[in-house]
């Protein structure tokens, strides 16, 4: 399968625990750490582009999301864990609950791969993405495009809950592909 590859459990969810792993040592590391809390994990090639969900309620879609994986901006002066208070008093004010785990081991290990810590100061508007995954419950954010949906992929996400004979689906789309609205939102 080669590396970059994507380690999941099997049976948890909300993004817990899903982790890039690069190489065979943090490959060992991150199944430990999920078997430690769960019988077993998935294996998946990674592939690259911007996380879609189009969510369908009998054969309609009802809500169309590009999810952006946990980020923070630099401004120049604060250290990435100031950054990262920031953003957890942000999402608190807008209703959300504290979502930051300040000791996830994805996000020292994403920031050790770039060789940064908490106490690294990013210049200003430089974006840096803590967590690979898009998962809202880990911190990621929704941009919605309901309203913008390219009709192509709406009519697949239909076609597709009426294939697995459902009435509410969220299917989930990773693409490179800027088709998916009537214009590229965020490139990740």
């Amino acid at each position: 399968m080669g590396f970059p590859v994507i380690v999941k459990p099997i049976n948890l969810s909300q993004g817990l625990f899903v982790t890039k792993v690069y190489n065979k040592q943090e490959y060992y590391q991150v199944a430990k750490k999920i078997l430690q809390k769960t019988s077993g994990f998935i294996v998946e090639r990674f592939y690259s582009g911007n996380d879609y969900r189009i969510v369908v309620l009998d054969d309609e879609v009802i809500a169309a999301y590009q999810r952006i994986p946990l980020f923070i901006i630099g401004d120049g002066k604060s250290s990435i864990l100031d950054l990262m208070k920031q953003k957890q008093e942000y999402f608190i004010q807008n209703g959300r609950k504290e979502i930051i785990d300040f000791e996830d081991y994805r996000i020292k290990k994403n920031l050790r791969r770039r060789k940064l810590n908490f106490n690294t100061v990013i210049p200003k508007n430089n974006i840096i993405y803590l967590l690979d995954n898009a998962n809202l419950s880990t911190g990621g954010e929704a941009v919605d495009f309901t309203e913008k949906i390219h009709p192509d992929f709406e009519k697949l996400a239909i076609s597709i809950t009426k294939d697995m004979e459902l009435r509410l689906a969220g299917v989930d789309i990773l693409t490179s592909d800027s088709n998916v609205t009537n214009g590229r939102l965020y490139d990740n």
